[in-house]
């Protein structure tokens, strides 16, 4: 890290993209080791280096930037910091979609991983139905991803179908709720046979949603 700020103090212009990916990483090392205010501050020196080199260069950049805006959303929602965290996850979706628009192919799956995380924020300040139409937008998205690449994809719609079972069932949608769960439970059943340990827990959590929506359901 400090070769990276000595290289950039002498020539910001040729380092400045290895020191904003290098205090990415340490903003990710961080958070691991939940020193979660430094991984914050860490990201934030980070993306004031990409917002500079989008607008300098936004055909190479915006990608990096739109991701670490939304990677700083999960920073900011795991602080406590909900509606900064909403602000940053709707910057990034904005960004995400100007690329979509660009390349749907190469871009598609980062429009939805961004989709999955605003429908989160959107959850956790209590505006369930944007939060239910982001996460539906979202599963569309999984939806087409995994038909193209079925092996690749799996995991991502099972998880982002449980999601959109927990927001229907937020909305009192419970039939539609069922629906989405047993979908889920099934694509994790799926996971789990393939690999009992990487896939117990999150099974364990599909079972979960789908045993609240039957009690919702009075079955």
């Amino acid at each position: 890290m400090e070769l990276y700020r000595e290289l950039h103090s002498g020539n910001s212009t040729k380092f400045s993209a290895g020191l904003a990916n290098s205090l990415e990483n340490l903003s990710y090392k961080l958070g691991m080791f939940e020193r979660k205010d430094e991984a914050l501050q860490t990201s934030l020196e980070a993306l004031d280096i990409y917002r500079e080199l989008s607008n300098n260069n936004p055909q190479k950049f915006m990608p990096n930037l739109a991701d670490n805006i939304s990677n700083l959303s999960i920073k900011l929602s795991n602080l406590g910091q909900h509606d900064d965290a909403l602000l940053a996850s709707k910057e990034a979706i904005e960004i995400y979609r100007q690329l979509y628009a660009r390349n749907p192919v190469k871009f598609e799956n980062y429009l939805a991983w961004g989709l999955k995380t605003l429908s989160i924020n959107f959850d956790r300040l209590g505006l369930h139905s944007e939060a239910l139409h982001a996460s539906q937008e979202a599963t569309m998205l999984y939806r087409k991803l995994y038909a193209r690449r079925p092996a690749k994809f799996l995991d991502y719609l099972a998880s982002s179908l449980n999601r959109l079972a927990l927001n229907l069932r937020t909305s009192e949608l419970h039939n539609d709720a069922l629906e989405a769960s047993e979908e889920a439970l099934s694509l994790y059943r799926k996971l789990y046979a393939d690999n009992q340990d990487l896939f117990a827990e999150t099974l364990a959590a599909s079972i979960d949603t789908f045993g609240m929506i039957l009690r919702d359901l009075n079955r």
